[in-house]
């Protein structure tokens, strides 16, 4: 049985598949080399995706790459791009010692994901290869497709991701996918707010906003009893921390100002804000220790009975403090982190995401494949869980799992580096 043959199998026994995540749509072809190329519109905790997969059942080797559903629209419209150019090859393109000569190229910003189309020739002819790269990964997924095959992946798209017939595809996708809203657009629409004010009152600008910075203690707009804004000032510098609400829910906008240094200003979602805490704590403990715990030990005087050696005072209490720190959790335990190893050597960042997110919420910024220096992929991996009690859940759901083809069971622990 052919691998999407089984895949589907699985999809209609079990509702979902093997990974977690569920079924939206398929759609599958052959092109002339004997390759199968297989669209899957997929979904999990983290949203829909597309999932691109080209390979030969017969040998079970497969490349994938994996695209946000947001970005749906733009690839679509630039492999109808690629279609327009044709499938023969150009003058002079034939060239054997070229390995690949670009006719067309274009990388698209899809979320955190880059994705690069490019339709090259070389001597064997036209091909579209699709690559994506994830943040913290220097790696890439890739797959290739015969040009001649891209009228048939544009209409697997469509097929997996429900175009009607007769519906611009372009159009549709966009409306049943749409990009999050980014900085820009609503810098757009405030510019468009105020030039309506300004056309509604004969060409009077529009009086300015107070700005937004706030005093020290002050209270935020936001309901919903959001905690208020804290200024930290060192010299001249301020650092503001001003809890907001948005339509994508609450956030934690951190801006510096003055002190000579450039203005600027990220924000976090409420699931990372004690994430943050407790890696800053980490890292000003690792830098400067508390001088408490540096010199307990030492400024605790030790008194013995003479007859049994018995540790009393202050010795004592100091010996006790040190029995219960030795009891106290490893510190990958306490901080929800995992190292896998054993992994797939095809196995990517986002294979590692849908497989471990089935456990828990993830951060998936501190989450990846690790690789060599040479960008080829050691086999290791770190996990990091916003919950600890997920990384635990996980750690025995993972533990000597199988994964990949051929099978090779997986070693999962505990991170207890920095």
């Amino acid at each position: 049985t052919s691998f999407f043959g089984e895949y589907s199998r699985v999809v209609a026994e079990e509702g979902s598949t093997r990974m977690g995540d569920s079924e939206l749509g398929a759609a599958a072809f052959d092109t002339e080399n004997e390759k199968r190329i297989e669209v899957m519109l997929r979904e999990n905790d983290y949203g829909p995706f597309l999932k691109i997969s080209e390979g030969k059942p017969k040998v079970h080797q497969w490349d994938k790459v994996i695209i946000p559903a947001s970005g749906i629209a733009a690839l679509f419209a630039e492999i109808t791009t690629c279609v327009g150019y044709g499938a023969e090859l150009s003058e002079g393109g034939g060239d054997p010692n070229v390995r690949g000569n670009a006719v067309h190229s274009k990388s698209l910003k899809v979320e955190a994901k880059v994705v690069f189309v490019d339709l090259l020739e070389n001597s064997r002819g036209r091909y579209l290869k699709l690559s994506t790269r994830a943040p913290h990964s220097q790696g890439k997924s890739t797959v290739v497709i015969p040009a001649a095959a891209c009228p048939e992946l544009l209409a697997s798209i469509r097929s997996a991701c429900g175009v009607p017939d007769g519906a611009d595809p372009e159009t549709a996708l966009a409306a049943k996918f749409p990009a999050p809203e980014s900085h820009g657009a609503a810098v757009a629409a405030s510019a468009s707010t105020a030039s309506a004010h300004s056309s509604q009152n004969g060409g009077a600008p529009a009086p300015r906003e107070p700005k937004s910075t706030p005093q020290a203690g002050a209270k935020t707009a936001g309901a919903g009893g959001l905690p208020k804004s804290r200024v930290l000032k060192d010299g001249g510098r301020r650092i503001v921390l001003e809890p907001r609400e948005t339509e994508a829910g609450v956030v934690l906008a951190i801006r510096s100002e003055g002190g000579g240094h450039a203005a600027g200003e990220v924000t976090l979602p409420l699931k990372l804000w004690r994430l943050l805490g407790s890696r800053v704590t980490e890292f000003a403990d690792a830098v400067h220790p508390p001088p408490a715990a540096a010199g307990a030990a030492a400024a605790a005087p030790t008194t013995r009975t003479p007859a049994t050696g018995v540790e009393t005072g202050q010795a004592a209490a100091g010996h006790g403090q040190q029995q219960q720190q030795q009891h106290q959790p490893p510190a990958g335990k306490a901080r929800g982190a995992l190292w896998v190893e054993n992994l797939p050597w095809t196995y990517t960042t986002e294979d590692l995401v849908t497989e471990f997110g089935a456990h828990g919420t993830l951060d998936v910024d501190a989450t990846h494949c690790n690789v060599r220096r040479n960008n080829k992929p050691s086999g290791t991996a770190k996990v990091q869980y916003l919950q600890p009690k997920d990384a635990e859940k996980a750690l025995e759901a993972m533990q000597g799992k199988e994964l990949g083809e051929p099978p090779r069971a997986i070693r999962v622990r505990w991170d207890h580096s920095a």
